[in-house]
């Protein structure tokens, strides 16, 4: 995503933000209504992602990528990007396994 793509806000920037006035009713609503009736609503939305015990025994941690840029020859580029989207990826996948190689192969010596 393009630089010029990305908006930042500070919390003080949200906070002091001008709202609509169909907003400040919405705001004025979901302040005045009680944690049950929050509770309520969302046991009753079809949309709504319980984090339970389950949820949590299933979460992946997902560690964040590093942005770098590097230089590959043209056929390596083609050959990962020839097999369709996602050739960065695979490009990842293939380095993280030779990682995980060479460590066992490290660790066994």
């Amino acid at each position: 995503m393009p630089k010029e793509s990305i908006v930042r806000r500070s919390w003080s920037d949200l906070v002091n933000r001008q709202l609509s006035d169909e907003r400040r009713v919405q705001h004025t609503a979901l302040e005045a209504m009680s944690d049950e009736e929050a509770e309520r609503r969302v046991a009753e939305d079809p949309d709504a992602m319980p984090f339970d015990e389950d949820f949590w025994a299933s979460a992946e941690i997902v560690r964040p990528k590093v942005p770098v840029s590097i230089r590959l020859d043209p056929e390596v580029i083609a050959y990962f990007k020839a097999a369709g989207p996602g050739y960065q990826s695979r490009i990842n996948a293939v380095l993280a396994h030779y990682v995980q190689a060479k460590r066992r192969e490290t660790s066994s010596s």
